[in-house]
């Protein structure tokens, strides 16, 4: 006896290809219409645990692109005072240059330190810049008061509030990158080294230009101010040594850049001349220090300061001699090298002086230029840390493409195949419908 079909398994069979068949069309349609074949874990459980370690894999480097240029906007800024202070100090530079000159008027000196003056409340300006609502010199301190403050008017002052620890840090692909520069590197304030920041570097030449240095009395008793410096070029200690002011000139001499040597009498002699005929005579044994007490350079020089006009100071700091006076000086060697060894010229007046500080402002240009190098450095490395994320984003993303992504030619192809399917099944099913049992009896 043979086997017999229902008309009812028939239609159940028929309703279950058509429902598979519409089924396979949505999703397709879907592809098409999305652009996507991996949307829900379903689609594709073996493809969605690949799916899901790129995606992550891209969020992760995004976020790590979004800091590097973050930090790298921040260094922008940084950057860009960075070269308006080595610019301002390149004018100060030029500045003092032009009034290094025996040819320019008193008068037309005024007006330069007038502007050394703004150039000095420019740089107070930088220093106190602020990026994201931090200052950019401040270091690690957060206090709302801006951390460079001046006193006096002109200003003959500047205090730092801040602290020396870098105010950012940046943790990239195992590399350190700082995200800041400190005061003291750019501005070279309270420089290991002793030298002068900028703010000093300029208010010392505003000072010269306006005639109103050190105070000095003159021969007959008048107090004065002093515009005719004899600085020391360079600290007179060696490399990497400091000299005590107290030590004996003998036994530290040679701790000198320039070592001292003594005259046939075992004595320093050197003479200052002053006005039209003035001289003194100077000897100076091993036995006294520079400065420190009665026995000392800047002592005996100070001794006679009513006679010469010229008075002496000891920078133990900066490991620098100056000589001041109210009016032009010389002063020679008679036996010894006094002069080499302190660094000091013959010849001393405000033009000299002018050309002594060119050396303070090369330094403090110097020092602003190094702190933008690294600056620059860091920005190179962040820049070439961002076209790494962004090439690895872009690759991953391709990545994720061929994964999530329809591809249309096969998508198309299969939807095709798909409704031409459904059509037939569609037709084979009306065929059945028009039949009864009474049509195989």
């Amino acid at each position: 006896m043979g086997m017999r079909i229902s008309t009812t398994n028939l239609y159940d069979q028929q309703t279950f290809a058509i429902d598979n068949l519409m089924f396979q069309q949505t999703t397709l349609g879907n592809e098409l219409s999305g652009g996507k074949k991996l949307v829900q874990p379903s689609d594709d459980p073996q493809q969605i645990a690949q799916d899901l370690e790129v995606r992550t894999t891209i969020a992760n480097t995004t976020t790590s692109a979004q800091n590097t240029q973050q930090a790298g906007d921040e260094l922008t800024e940084v950057d860009s005072v960075l070269g308006e202070l080595t610019s301002a100090l390149q004018s100060a530079r030029q500045l003092a240059v032009s009034a290094a000159s025996d040819v320019m008027d008193p008068s037309n000196k005024l007006g330069v330190a007038n502007q050394v003056e703004q150039i000095i409340q420019q740089l107070v300006s930088l220093a106190n810049s602020q990026y994201g609502g931090k200052y950019l010199f401040g270091g690690t301190d957060v206090s709302s008061t801006p951390p460079v403050q001046t006193t006096g008017t002109p200003i003959n002052g500047v205090t730092f509030s801040g602290n020396e620890a870098q105010s950012g840090e940046l943790y990239a692909d195992g590399e350190s990158i700082s995200l800041s520069t400190t005061l003291q590197q750019a501005f070279n304030f309270n420089a290991s080294n002793g030298s002068l920041n900028v703010f000093q570097v300029l208010m010392n030449l505003r000072n010269t230009l306006n005639d109103t240095g050190p105070l000095v009395i003159n021969s007959a008793g008048d107090s004065v101010t002093g515009n005719s410096v004899d600085q020391s070029a360079t600290s007179v200690n060696g490399a990497g040594q400091i000299i005590d002011a107290t030590a004996q000139l003998g036994t530290s001499a040679n701790s000198f850049a320039t070592p001292l040597t003594f005259g046939p009498s075992g004595n320093l002699e050197f003479e200052i001349d002053y006005g039209t005929t003035g001289q003194y005579d100077f000897i100076i044994p091993p036995t006294d220090s520079i400065d420190g007490s009665t026995n000392s350079v800047v002592a005996a020089i100070n001794a006679q300061s009513l006679t010469t006009g010229v008075t002496a100071t000891w920078d133990q700091r900066t490991q620098k001699l100056t000589l001041s006076s109210n009016s032009p000086y010389t002063i020679t060697d008679v036996q010894g090298n006094f002069t080499s060894a302190m660094g000091l010229t013959q010849q001393a007046g405000v033009t000299d002086n002018l050309s002594r500080q060119l050396g303070d402002i090369d330094n403090v240009i110097t020092a602003a230029l190094v702190s933008r190098s690294a600056v620059g450095q860091a920005m190179d490395t962040l820049n070439t840390l961002t076209n790494r994320y962004n090439t690895a984003i872009t690759n991953d993303t391709a990545v994720q493409s061929q994964i999530e992504d329809a591809n249309f030619p096969s998508t198309i192809s299969q939807f095709t195949e798909t409704q031409t399917a459904l059509q037939a099944a569609y037709s084979t099913t009306t065929h059945l419908e028009s039949h009864t049992l009474m049509d195989y009896l």
